[in-house]
């Protein structure tokens, strides 16, 4: 809630220390602001971390393995990030601009 409250009043780095307290939490709402707030503040080890356990809460979606893949591919982890790119692609859900950019950033990286 608290980190909510911070989100809501722009203070980003304010609600990411609030939620790194407790990266463990097996909620996905926390997990998936988590999540997102870390990749905005180029956090992507605490957002992988974050994107792999909401894929182990609610299985592979292709909203968290999108979130996955641009983690490996910021942390310079391109094989994970190609493999999670396609994945994403094949399991699908993506918004058009989503899918779009997973395909280009997928032959960016060419096979891995």
């Amino acid at each position: 809630m608290l980190a909510k409250i911070y989100l809501e009043r722009g203070f980003q780095q304010q609600a990411f220390a609030t939620l790194s307290e407790m990266p463990e939490i097996p909620n996905i709402e926390f997990q998936s602001l988590l999540a997102t707030t870390a990749q905005s503040l180029k956090q992507h080890q605490h957002a992988k971390h974050a994107y792999l356990k909401l894929i182990q809460l609610q299985g592979n979606q292709g909203r968290w393995l999108l979130g996955l893949a641009i983690s490996h591919d910021s942390l310079g982890q391109y094989s994970q990030a190609h493999f999670a790119y396609n994945k994403a692609i094949e399991v699908g859900g993506l918004s058009v601009s989503a899918a779009n950019f997973a395909k280009q950033r997928k032959l960016e990286l060419g096979e891995q």
